[in-house]
């Protein structure tokens, strides 16, 4: 079935792996984001400031939402985020978010994905996972037929266009072999594959179950 499609964030680890993973001889596919994006695939593109998404004139018509953006933090600021970095974190992961759902929902679209974190909840200690909560809270009560939120540990997959961070590689290398520790409950904490999130998000998506669900360790690795 062709569906009409919005991607924010296409040019991000996941955002990317969510294009790559739809047909876009398919799906009328529009990518937004804050500069064009370079692809081989079929699209249109929107190209504009979160922020000023409210003066968009043009008409565009949509089913289907995805987000997948976020502000990019340091491992040490996922644990403890500064006072002084906060403000600049819920303006992109939760103004800029609910005002991406508010555009996709006053062009027509019934449906949403969105990224979100393992661990999110409202009134969360971290600030992290209590901005992430919010967001979910927020996304839910806006009135979509259709919310999938996944929510995914940390991410693995080729990150381009930017530089070799060698922190992350050996967080990485360190959190992989624990993960084998991580069973029953604590699993979901485990490192995922990029690529496993977005194909998983993709097929919740395009089923014909309607409320809200939630994606975890177990539906990402789900064959």
């Amino acid at each position: 079935m062709n569906r009409k499609i919005l991607i924010a964030g296409a040019s991000g680890l996941l955002g990317s792996n969510i294009l790559k993973s739809l047909d876009s001889k398919v799906n009328d596919i529009t990518l937004l984001s804050r500069k064009e994006i370079g692809t081989n695939k079929d699209v249109k593109q929107i190209v504009t400031e979160f922020s000023e998404i409210d003066s968009i004139t043009d008409e565009y018509e949509f089913d289907t939402v995805y987000i997948a953006i976020g502000k990019r933090l340091s491992i040490m600021e996922l644990a403890f985020l500064p006072e002084k970095n906060k403000k600049s974190f819920e303006e992109v992961d939760y103004s800029f978010i609910k005002n991406i759902a508010l555009f996709g929902q006053k062009h027509g679209a019934t449906s949403i994905g969105l990224i979100s974190a393992v661990g999110a909840k409202s009134g969360s200690f971290n600030s992290y996972l209590d901005v992430k909560g919010k967001t979910e809270d927020q996304i839910t009560s806006m009135g979509y037929e259709k919310v999938v939120i996944a929510r995914p540990g940390h991410l693995l997959g080729e990150r381009f266009n930017e530089p070799i961070n060698y922190s992350v590689m050996v967080f990485e290398l360190i959190t992989n072999i624990l993960g084998y520790f991580l069973i029953g409950p604590l699993k979901k904490y485990k490192n995922i594959n990029a690529s496993a999130v977005a194909s998983s998000l993709i097929s919740k998506m395009s089923d014909q179950s309607k409320g809200v669900s939630f994606l975890e360790y177990d539906d990402f690795t789900r064959s």
